[in-house]
This record gives C-alpha cells, structure tokens and sequence, in this order.
C-alpha cells in the first residue's frame, strides 16, 4: 500500500459461504474512498462459490485480497485478518451486512479529533440512513467505555461498527475456544486497554441477523459459552471495583439467560453441571444484582425473585420467553405500521392532555397511554389505547420504589411498541427529592426503545449536576424539539436537538370555536406548595383585584381549574372564600374533568383571558382572546419573550400588587399566531418521517 498523509485502513471480512450476500457488501465498503485502504477477506474453507465472488470482483479493485484458509470458524478468521494488518487503524465488517459510504472517513475523522483508540458508532437493522452533517461525538474513558458494555449501554458487544487502532490492539486475538461470547470478550479486552473511546452519534451499519444465528438457536451446549467468556470477563485481574460489579451484572445475566433457555427447552435434565452451575451463579449474584441501580429493570426483577427463589424466576422467565415466541409471527404479521407508546404527564392536566390528544389527531398509527388510577381523561380516537390495569399498575409501582425506577409500567408496556413518544412541558424538572429526579433520568437508561422528546422545555434545575444528567439523557434519543430557546442553548450543541415552540399553537381550532360573548376565563392555580405565604397571599389579591376589574367592565367570569390534582379547584375556593358573598355570586367555576371538548369550547368563546396556567395563555392566544398573562415561572417568561408577546406580563413571584386601574383591557392586543402555528408543526417534523399522517386532522 502506498504511503500517503491520510491514515489507512484495514476492513477484515470474515466469510464463509457468503456467496449469496457478500457482494454487496464488499461494494459497500469499497465505495468508501477518502482513505488508503486495504480489505482483506478471509474465506473459510467455503464449500459455495464466495471464493470465486471475491476473486471476480477483486480484479476489478486493488484494495480487495482474498486470502483462503480451511475452516477453522470465525473467530480464527478474524485472528488471521489481524496478523496481516499494515494499516494505522482497522475495522471489522461481516460479510452479509453493508456499511455507510462515509463509514471510514467519519469514524477516522473522530479518531484524529478526538485521539481516541477506539471509535464506536452506531448501527440500525432495518436501513443505512443518511448521516447529519455534523455527527455528534462525546468521549469517556476506559472504565466507563468498559462498564457501558458490562450493562449492554451505549457500547454494544460486537466488534463491529468500530475502528480500532493498530498500534494498541494488533497483539488482541479473538478467542478461538469461545463459539459464543467470544465478541464481547474481545471487545472487553479492547476496551480495557484502551485510554480514550470516543463514541460517533451515526447510524454508519447495517447490521442482518439471518436465521440460524448462534444466538437465535434452540439451546446447544456451545451456547454455554457466553457464560464461560463472561465468567472469563468476571475472572480478570486487577479490575476496578465499580467493573468488578458490572462484570457481576454481565455474569449473571448469562447464567439466567441460559437457565432460562434449558428450562424452556426442556433440556435441564440432559445438562445437570450447566444447569446447577447456572443456579449457584444466580443464588451467590443476585442480591448484588438486586441492589445495582445501573442494572437494568429487567435484570434487577429477576434477580429480586431470584433472590426469594431461583427456581420460580427461571419458571416465569422460560413462561414468558415461551409466550413471546409463541405470539412472533403473528406479531409480523398484524404489525403493518410503527407502534408508539406515549409518555406523558398523566394527572388529568388539561395541557398535557391536550398534548395527547394532538398526537391521536395527527396520526393514525396505533398509540398506548398508562392511565393513572384514578384520572379522567379518556382520548376519543380509536388509534389510541388505554392500559389501566391498576393491579399490575400497583404491582410495578411497589416494584420501582424497591428498585429506584419510575415508570415500571411504561417500561414493560415499551417491549410492544417500536418507539416512544415522551410530549411535555415541564418534563425536566429538578426536585428538592434527589432520588425522585434520578428515578426520572434512569427511565431512560433502562429504556430499550428509540425514544423523541416533543415539546419540551429543562428546568427549573439548581445544580449542574442535573444538567449534565438531562443532557446524557437527551443524546441518547433519536430527536429532541424544545419549546423555549432559555432550554435550547443549555443543550443546543448535542445534534440531535432543535427548537420550535409550544405544542398548542398547532390545535384546528375551528372544532371547538363557539360565538364570542363577554366572557372572561381566568385560570387559578395553588401557589401554597410553590412559593412562601407572602408571595401566595400576594397572588390571591391579584386575582381578587382583576376578578373586581372584569366584573365593573361588565364581563362574566369564570374560574377555571386546569388541573385538580395539583390545588388548581383548592386555590379557587380559597379565593372565592376571601370574597363577599355579592361577588362571589357573580363568578362561575369550571372544572377540568378530562372532558377537553367542553373546556376547549369554553375558552374558545371568551373574549377575555387571564392565565396563569402557561396554556390558558397560549389557548387564549389560539382562540383569539385578549391575554393577562401571570407568570409563575421562567417557562412563561421565556417562551412569551421567544414569540414576541408585547402586552403586560405580570410575574407573581415578585409579590408586587398589579395597579389594575392602569390595565386597559380593551386595549390590549389580539395576537397573530400564524408565524407560531408554523412554527410548532415543526415540533413533529421527525416522527412525521416515521409516523402516518392523517390525510385531515
């Protein structure tokens, strides 16, 4: 290979009667250029014609060399590809998946960037997708790199998808006595001897897992030897205590899944040594397993009952293994378009609802919400399907207290679906309570699902501490859109994230349109729990004085609760309390009830609106009213400030009076929300790629 200024490359193709599939992938390797590069396929005693493909093809391009050996299987394959390696880095592809055409000039490109030793990129199973333009790259060290492959994190356990360099793993073999495991026995050793990993956010594989895959097959004993490569990972000396206990993880995951897989083939009896083997690994490891928060749900609930008897966790492990083969093809078949699972805030809020319910309306593909026990709101459209079961419900809430995970149910309804939608507002918050914001963010580690945030906004939060957390969280998923560019620039140089603006903007609202009338709707909420008695007192008085304002001006008023469970109906009679009897005659209250037709249509018929409650403010915007807005936090201020709100904005944590005899309410403006109602459509713009869209809303 002639020298050159570019770093080149090696790509090892292991191959053994590859003739149907391997050309293409060859062509898709060799339609990376901007590097020297040399693939080297290894023909493992072949018995079709993938000796003749390659030949055929390498006389066509210099690059590609075939070397022949008798089959020694794959591992040995690949062990032979490395002692012929002259290049500054290599790489790994199988013969019968394709590689992006950018695949080796962005994974060097980050290698040189980041004087990593490893790049580890991402692949997909269904299609390559086009890359962005500027890929996401963040670093972690050995430790960490080592631990996310223990607990099956961002670092997955094949070799390929990666770019090594020469210089520090040449002498790393594969071990040819492992016919299972043996991947992510290499991929440990690399990583722990590795200094700097550097990970690349792009989709640059395409990875087909064909029929008859090692780990596909009914149980043999070379299927032990995922537990002989991890209990080999476990053995390893001088490892630190935080990877011992990943290793613990790793090691019992293999001993259940095996277990597992004797029971549920009926084979327990035909392999005693493995299967007892299996069980005193499960016994000695579980509790350890039990109390590892990194450890993911599913791992941490089998070794929970494992923990009260290994027998009946393998009994309900094989039942459930057997149930979900059982219902595959007719999964397959039924399946025609992308499932999605909602995640939202489900305490009859009349926003988030809302939110829901735009979803249902936009798309016709099947969707799932976990109903609290207890709320109201029920979406009307027959795409949308509710799971209350509150028994089970219960079940995985005492499960997730004992386990430090929130959302137990959403979690396991995610194994149905194909991605999950999590819509909101106010989805980032940092709580007084540590362990219940870090029960939040851990939802999605454990998550096992392509994940979009819709309509978000961060904070507030008071420790950097938490930032950093949300910001892991957020480049694990497919597609952020904040709602607030305050949110935005806190985030704004992970790639996968965009702004836009509020969600509501986006409601047809000729559906719920009803004549105009001198109605005034003012939204309430409990400031008790939120700020000090002076600043909630302040608010009461507030209200009072604008209440009083409306009613001289002749409008009819209206109290209206957004949501019941967090104080919204309590402040309202807290306040109707304070007043005489005269006026308190004169005002009508209305209640959110997950009835969103009926509020719509109220608020839809006012002139008047005083928010305080962010999406009073914004639905008074959509329906045409004249907005009060009272602000009791930064989200208000910010996403009115992003839209250019011109009229008052009256902040209630500054405890000031607000001097109604200067507010001209005739005066105030109607507000132009077309360039906003564009503007939050693109909150959609991705799973739009992904989803169906209704033909009308």
């Amino acid at each position: 290979m002639k020298k050159t200024s570019k770093p080149s490359v090696t790509v090892i193709v292991p191959a053994y009667n590859a003739a149907a599939h391997i050309e293409p992938c060859l062509q898709s390797i060799l339609s990376n250029n901007d590097h020297p590069m040399e693939v080297l396929v290894i023909n493992d005693g072949s018995t079709d014609a993938t000796k003749k493909v390659v030949s055929d093809l390498a006389k066509t391009d210099t690059r590609l060399r075939l070397i022949n050996q008798r089959n020694r299987g794959v591992s040995a394959a690949r062990n032979r590809g490395i002692h012929l390696i002259k290049t500054d880095y290599f790489m790994f592809v199988d013969s019968d998946d394709v590689i992006h055409r950018d695949s080796i000039s962005l994974h060097v490109a980050t290698a040189l960037q980041t004087n990593a030793d490893i790049v580890c990129s991402k692949y997909n199973k269904t299609q390559l997708v086009p890359t962005k333009p500027e890929a996401g790259v963040r670093t972690v060290d050995s430790s960490d790199a080592t631990k996310s492959l223990l607990y099956d994190k961002f670092i997955k356990s094949v070799p390929t998808a990666k770019l090594y360099k020469t210089s520090i793993f040449k002498s790393l073999e594969f071990d040819t006595s492992l016919q299972v495991g043996e991947d992510t026995e290499y991929v440990f050793r690399c990583l722990m001897a590795s200094k700097r990993v550097a990970l690349l956010d792009a989709e640059l594989y395409l990875y087909i897992q064909r029929p008859g895959s090692a780990m596909q097959r009914p149980f043999t004993k070379q299927r032990f030897d995922s537990y002989r490569s991890a209990q080999k990972m476990y053995d390893t000396k001088r490892l630190t205590s935080s990877i011992k206990q990943a290793a613990k993880v790793k090691l019992f995951t293999e001993a259940f899944s095996i277990a597992t897989l004797l029971h549920a083939s009926g084979k327990t009896q035909k392999y005693p040594s493995i299967r007892r083997q299996c069980t005193s690994t499960i016994t000695k490891l579980s509790r350890d397993v039990l109390l590892d928060q990194q450890a993911n749900f599913g791992q941490r609930l089998y070794a929970f009952m494992a923990s009260i008897s290994v027998p009946l966790a393998i009994r309900v492990s094989s039942i459930r293994r057997k149930v979900l083969e059982s219902r595959k093809p007719h999964r397959a078949k039924a399946r025609k378009k992308t499932r999605a699972l909602i995640k939202y805030y489900a305490n009859d809020n009349l926003g988030d609802d809302l939110f829901v319910d735009i979803l249902a309306k936009r798309y016709t593909n099947e969707m799932t919400i976990v109903k609290k026990y207890g709320t109201r709101y029920e979406p009307k459209r027959a795409n949308i399907h509710i799971y209350s079961n509150k028994f089970v419900i219960m079940f995985h809430k005492i499960i997730g207290k004992l386990l430090g995970v929130a959302d137990v149910t959403v979690l396991r309804q995610a194994k149905k679906h194909d991605l999950l939608i999590y819509i909101g507002g106010s989805i980032f918050i940092q709580n007084t309570d540590e362990r219940a914001w870090k029960k939040h963010l851990r939802f999605y580690r454990q998550l096992k699902l392509p994940f979009y945030v819709v309509g978000a906004n961060i904070g507030p939060y008071h420790s950097a501490r938490f930032l950093d957390e949300v910001r892991e969280t957020l480049a694990r998923a497919k597609d952020v859109c904040l709602r607030d560019r305050a949110s935005y620039e806190l985030v704004k140089d992970i790639t996968n994230t965009r702004l836009a603006t509020d969600i509501a903007y986006v409601l047809e609202k000729k559906r719920y349109q009803r004549k105009k009338t001198n109605l005034a709707v003012v939204s309430v909420i409990d400031c008790s729990e939120r700020f000090d008695r002076a600043t909630a007192q302040a608010y009461q008085q507030n209200i009072i004085a604008l209440t009083k304002k409306l009613l001289d001006e002749k409008y009819k008023v209206v109290y209206m609760s957004f949501c019941k469970n967090e104080g919204d109906e309590r402040a309202i009679d807290d306040i109707l309390d304070m007043m005489s009897s005269a006026v308190r005659s004169r005002i009508r209250v209305h209640a959110y009830d997950g009835n969103l037709d009926e509020s719509l249509r109220l608020l839809s018929s006012a002139k008047v609106v005083v928010g305080t409650r962010f999406h009073a403010i914004i639905l008074g915007m959509v329906f045409g009213c004249k907005v009060i807005p009272l602000a009791y936090s930064d989200k208000t201020t910010n996403i009115l400030q992003d839209i250019g709100f011109s009229a008052p904005v009256y902040d209630i944590r500054s405890e000031e009076p607000i001097n109604v005899s200067q507010l001209d309410i005739a005066s105030l403006p109607i507000m132009n929300i077309t360039a906003q109602k564009k503007l939050a459509a693109e909150q959609f713009q991705e799973l739009d790629k992904v989803l169906v869209r209704r033909r009308t809303l």
